[in-house]
C-alpha cells in the first residue's frame, strides 16, 4: 500500500506513507521522506530487515533516516532520544503519611490512594517505583 508520491513498496504485505520511500522488509512500513535504501531480501516471510523506517532525507541522492527499527528489536536513530524530564513525581502528592521519620524510600513500588503516594501491597494497582534521582 502506499500514500503520497514516488513511494516504492517492494515486498509483500508493505506499506509507504510519503515521499520517495522505499521499504524492501516483507510487512513493514516506511513513513516520512526519502528514506536510505537497505538491501534484504524482499521476498522473506520471516519478517527480516527493518519493520519501521522513518526517513527524513531531502531529495532522491540524498537520502537518510532518522529512525529504523528492525524486526528483531532494535532501534536506531540518528541522535540521542529525548524526554521532557516529567514523571510521576510531578503529578502526585507526598507519601499520604507525610514520611515523618524522612525514611528512604527508594525502590519502592508505588500506589496511590486518594491522590496520595503509598507503598504497594499485593494486588495494587503498581503506579510506578520511587526513584533517587527522578
Amino acid at each position: 500500500m502506499t500514500a503520497g508520491t514516488k513511494n516504492h513498496p517492494q515486498a509483500w504485505y508493505t506499506v509507504a506513507l510519503g515521499i520517495g520511500l522505499t521499504q524492501r522488509a516483507y510487512g513493514g512500513t516506511a513513513v516520512g521522506r526519502w528514506n536510505a535504501i537497505r538491501e534484504i531480501n524482499s521476498s522473506d516471510s520471516a519478517a527480516t530487515g527493518d519493520a519501521l523506517i522513518v526517513g527524513n532525507g531531502t531529495s532522491d541522492t540524498a537520502r537518510s533516516n532518522a529512525l529504523r527499527v528492525s524486526y528483531s528489536g532494535d532501534v536506531y536513530m540518528l541522535k540521542a532520544a529525548q524526554s521532557s524530564g516529567a514523571d510521576y513525581a510531578e503529578f502526585i502528592k507526598p507519601w499520604a503519611d507525610d514520611n515523618p521519620n524522612n525514611k528512604d524510600r527508594v525502590g519502592y513500588f508505588v500506589t496511590i490512594r486518594n491522590g496520595l503516594m503509598c507503598k504497594a501491597n499485593a494486588g495494587d494497582y503498581i503506579a510506578g517505583i520511587t526513584s533517587g534521582n527522578p
